[in-house]
């Protein structure tokens, strides 16, 4: 029984205002802990006080975990008991107790002795090598696993642990809640809620389904009275208090563990910018409510409608967390690449970067794969993924795994290059955000300035742009600054201690006042003097860099492309890239330290996502468009107030009339005033660079020491 949380104990501060938060903001009134719902089943006389029960899908949860270090061992027959056996005492090998983090239950029985392979998607993987079921799929992979060394492959680059792990998240608890579930089971016919779900049972038909779909997201009871932190920490086994809803000294997996999607889920809301972790449990529990409203009467046609509607609300956020994971998974392998080509160019050693290649390929393939097995036609979509991911990361020798023999063995054949699988991986995740998100420059290409989605994406994905000589410039130069930064970092001047220097020596100048403003006026005048001060200090130095000789001897690396990405951002000189720097050292401490004077603890950003308001509006109108080959212009009198990504690319223009215009980063301001704001041009045809450049300007040599 989980109303033992309402003892008297010490309770973590973040739990009871991240629960406070919660309820309060909520627009109804909801049961907050998936726990406790009343028997409402008529003639029930047996033992159980409550009708909820999902214990055989947390078996599962427990069964994939373990597995997943199993792999690592490559024993099969371990391997083929958790996924396919029924022995109760096979022992939870994770989550297990760590620390003061103590588990409940030590083996599978104490949940259930159910297995994976019965509840595994049967119907084809296309995205899979050899047209295999999701059983063979399996099968196969952990045959590949036995035969590797801790399940990695290194010569295939293939990170078995990762594969099946979130392969089986999705063709077995994704695909059991959303295509079964939540699909069929919800129907008027398929286990009534007027019937017991089987004989003798304390649950109806659909609180039954209900329950199980729920037990299948993996999220503790209490999930709507914590944070995402607090929910990632549980999966996490850093939080015990926050686990240990019914104060037992222990972590019960039934109910107070965090696995699988739900951990997922957790991991992406604690940022600040998403919601799936409490839009799913949130629509789990109103739909659980509505069930238990009824009282074990059927669903009228209205009332099951209203809960498909909570269905839909948590198909759609589950599958935008799978869609989140494939999107992260493809910038990791896309990083790792630029990673690898750096050392072999160097000619280091690369198996470090090679594990961590292949262990992001895995993640990212076990959920691409995952992503189709949830009932729902992608379409081209389905094919477009597959096609970009493959079977296999690209390999040494652009190579890679293209099918199977006749022996089970992988057959490689020649594929992209180095370059245009790094472009595959930035395509995966524009593919994501065109299927699962929403980009608002590209509604104000298409309604403002009428451009064809067609032109967009070409203009965007272009692979002679981002294989171009200039482009593999921009990446080499981005990896050298990065290096540069972190060994320089330390013996640079930091912020904190700029900020504290002169916070105290204001001291000397001013009494401190005592400051009567309201919190909610201090976060505007904050945010606003530092977006300022920040905007106009870019401006400035960027002037600067242009019109002193010994500084655009540095700035011109930059200019040197001759086409743009929004990796051309980063082609800086390091000399340039330190200027920069500093530049936002001295300019946040100087505004930090002069508003904690004045206004002590009130300051603090007004923040959208985490990120300042200003900074998430200027992203939104496509700022990152401005080193690109995407024209996006303003209206005419924008352009005069905020810097289009056009008037950037008039910046890089090579044509002498565009020359020393649009110094501005954000605001068109500062070049009104010093006369150097040019407004695009429609359907402006503009070739970038410099004038007379010469054909090894995108050599690394010339653009560090000049040519």
């Amino acid at each position: 029984m989980f109303n033992k949380r309402l003892t008297a104990k010490a309770v973590p501060l973040t739990v009871v205002l991240g629960s406070a938060i919660l309820i309060s903001s909520s627009a109804f009134a909801r049961s907050n802990v998936y726990a406790d719902f009343p028997i409402t089943l008529k003639d029930y006389s047996g033992s159980s006080t409550t009708s909820v029960s999902y214990k055989v899908q947390m078996a599962r949860h427990a069964l994939e975990s373990s597995l997943k270090k199993l792999i690592s061992k490559g024993d099969m027959s371990a391997m083929q008991s958790y996924f396919s056996g029924d022995d109760a005492n096979r022992a939870i090998i994770a989550p297990a107790t760590k620390g003061d983090f103590v588990i409940k239950q030590s083996t599978i029985g104490e949940l259930s002795n159910k297995n994976l392979s019965g509840k595994t998607y049967k119907g084809l993987v296309p995205g899979w090598v050899g047209s295999m079921t999701g059983p063979e799929v399996v099968a196969f992979m952990f045959e590949k696993a036995a035969e590797s060394e801790g399940g990695y492959d290194p010569s295939h680059a293939m990170d078995y642990t990762q594969l099946v792990s979130k392969f089986l998240m999705g063709a077995v608890t994704y695909n059991q809640a959303v295509d079964n579930y939540l699909d069929e089971k919800l129907e008027a016919d398929n286990k009534p809620n007027n019937k017991p779900y089987k004989d003798g049972a304390a649950y109806t038909g659909k609180e039954h389904v209900w329950d199980e779909a729920f037990g299948y997201f993996g999220a503790p009871a209490h999930t709507l009275t914590l944070s995402a932190q607090n929910v990632y920490d549980i999966a996490k086994q850093k939080d015990a208090a926050v686990a240990d809803y019914n104060y037992d000294g222990k972590v019960d997996l039934y109910n107070e563990m965090a696995f699988g999607h739900a951990y997922y889920a957790s991991s992406f809301d604690k940022g600040g910018k998403t919601t799936y972790l409490h839009d799913i449990v949130g629509a789990y529990m109103d739909g659980r409510d509505l069930i238990t409203s009824v009282n074990g009467r059927a669903l009228s046609d209205s009332e099951r409608d209203e809960l498909k509607g909570y269905a839909q609300t948590i198909k759609t956020n589950w599958e935008k967390v799978i869609a989140e994971a494939v999107f992260k998974y493809a910038g990791s392998t896309y990083k790792d690449m630029m990673k690898i080509e750096a050392i072999l160019e160097s000619g280091g050693d690369v198996s470090k970067e090679w594990r961590n290649y292949s262990k992001h390929w895995g993640e990212l393939k076990g959920f691409a794969l995952a992503l189709q097995v949830g009932g729902k036609d992608m379409g081209a979509t389905s094919v477009k993924l597959n096609r970009l991911i493959g079977y296999s990361p690209l390999l040494l020798g652009n190579t890679q795994v293209t099918g199977i023999d006749s022996n089970g063995e992988y057959i490689q054949s020649d594929s992209e290059t180095w370059g245009g699988y790094m472009v595959h991986m930035l395509k995966v995740q524009n593919l994501m955000v065109d299927e699962y998100g929403a980009f608002i420059a590209v509604i104000w290409l298409r309604v403002i300035n009428k451009k064809p989605l067609t032109e967009i994406v070409s203009g965007f994905f272009s692979t002679q742009v981002w294989l171009s000589k200039s482009a593999l410039a921009d990446y080499k130069l981005m990896v050298i600054n990065q290096f540069f930064i972190k060994i320089l970092a330390p013996i640079l001047i930091g912020q904190l201690a700029l900020t504290v220097f002169i916070f105290e020596n204001m001291h000397f100048i001013f009494s401190r006042p005592s400051s009567s403003i309201p919190v909610w006026m201090v976060m505007i005048i904050f945010t606003t003097v530092l977006f300022i001060l920040d905007d106009f200090s870019r401006y400035f130095l960027h002037r600067l860099m242009h019109r002193v000789p010994i500084l655009w001897r540095f700035h011109k690396a930059h200019h040197s492309a001759t086409n743009l990405t929004p990796l051309t951002v980063l082609r800086t000189h390091p000399i340039e890239a330190i200027l920069f720097s500093l530049r936002a050292v001295i300019v946040h401490s100087l505004c930090l330290g002069v508003c904690f004077f004045f206004f002590a603890e009130s300051v603090s950003l007004i923040e959208i996502f985490g990120s300042s308001v200003f900074v998430v509006i200027f992203h939104s109108l496509g700022s990152n468009l401005r080193h690109s080959h995407v024209n996006l212009s303003y209206w005419s009198w924008l352009e005069k107030i905020l810097v289009s990504p056009a008037q950037h690319q008039l910046h890089h223009s090579i044509n002498p009339k565009h020359y020393d215009c649009n110094f501005g980063a954000v605001l068109a301001v500062w070049d009104n005033i010093g006369g150097s704001c040019i407004v695009s041009e429609k359907n402006q045809d503009i070739k970038f660079g410099l004038k007379d450049q010469s054909e090894n300007a995108h050599k690394l040599k010339n653009l560090i020491i000049g040519s």
